[in-house]
């Protein structure tokens, strides 16, 4: 038959989107030293929720720098990652993925 009945939701991988309340993963590439957004300070808030603080200061929340790194680092490590911000290539190297993003759970804002 040529008739389509009913309709289909596909299921994603990910369980940020639109219809969450929580950021989808913008990728590797959105977190660049010096990068502005109102993302990176929702996860600042969010990492220091989990006990992952690793931050400075709570000045210039929004702007991705070292404390980020360190941060987001003790956070993969909580998850059970390995390695450091020192060590490049290591699982726990501060950078977010997919995989830790969607779990950290940050709220769109």
């Amino acid at each position: 038959s040529d008739t389509i009945a009913g309709y289909g939701h596909p299921q994603y991988q990910h369980s940020g989107g639109p219809r969450t309340g929580f950021v989808t993963f913008p990728g590797k590439s959105f977190f660049v030293a010096g990068r502005r957004s109102p993302i990176i300070a929702a996860m600042h808030d969010r990492l220091v929720a989990e006990g992952c603080n690793g931050y400075h200061s709570q000045a210039d929340k929004d702007l991705w720098g070292p404390g980020d790194l360190r941060s987001y680092s003790l956070w993969q490590h909580k998850l059970g990652f390995h390695g450091s911000v020192d060590q490049p290539g290591s699982d726990a190297d501060g950078i977010p993925g997919p995989e830790t993003w969607d779990r950290l759970r940050v709220p769109r804002t």
